[in-house]
């Protein structure tokens, strides 16, 4: 599976480090922390020891979130800030899923109210649904305030790929929605 998302916002989180690409962690968390000071450069600003540290960090909670089945991930860092949103991408076979799309990516999770639900067509994969939901989350990373998430389930002739990000706030999910349809759009099964 491949898709196409600019490095200026995007980082891919791999599922292993294999030969070739990134040699180890260390310096794929190293390249997230030169995207986000070429980004802060270009605002005219520097990154300090300690917020390039804290960008190190959110880069190794993404590799240890990531997860367990994903093919990849993605990390959006829409500023020059250690602030990002992690997006998890699975690939299974072709009709996984289950007979309810809308239950594969939202389960049963307590949502706060129903959720945005569209239908998708990913040209390199297949058709399926978008879903933008919020969930009360007491006592979550967003402070007690809703949790949000979007998820994608798209199937095709070959495979069934889910997308989903992690727990985020509300002003992240307004953030990356419109940049990971783009992204989203671009997926495509590699041959």
């Amino acid at each position: 599976m491949r898709v196409e998302a600019a490095s200026r916002y995007w980082a891919e989180v791999p599922a292993a480090f294999p030969a070739g690409a990134f040699a180890d962690r260390a310096a794929w968390r190293r390249d997230v922390v030169e995207r986000v000071r070429s980004v802060r450069s270009e605002a005219n600003g520097h990154l300090a020891a300690h917020e390039a540290d804290a960008v190190e960090g959110v880069a190794d909670a993404a590799l240890d979130e990531l997860a367990p089945g994903a093919a990849f991930g993605l990390l959006f860092l829409p500023w020059a800030e250690p602030v990002a949103a992690l997006v998890h991408v699975e690939v299974g076979a072709a009709g996984a899923g289950g007979a309810d799309p809308l239950a594969t990516l939202v389960g049963g999770l307590p949502v706060a109210r129903p959720p945005q639900v569209e239908p998708v067509d990913v040209p390199g994969v297949g058709s399926g649904i978008s879903v933008r939901f919020l969930v009360e989350t007491p006592g979550a990373p967003t402070g007690g305030a809703p949790t949000a998430g979007i998820g994608y389930l798209v199937r095709g002739e070959r495979c069934t790929v889910r997308i989903t990000t992690s727990p985020m706030t509300t002003t992240m999910a307004g953030l990356i929605d419109a940049p990971l349809r783009e992204v989203v759009a671009t997926l495509r099964i590699e041959e």
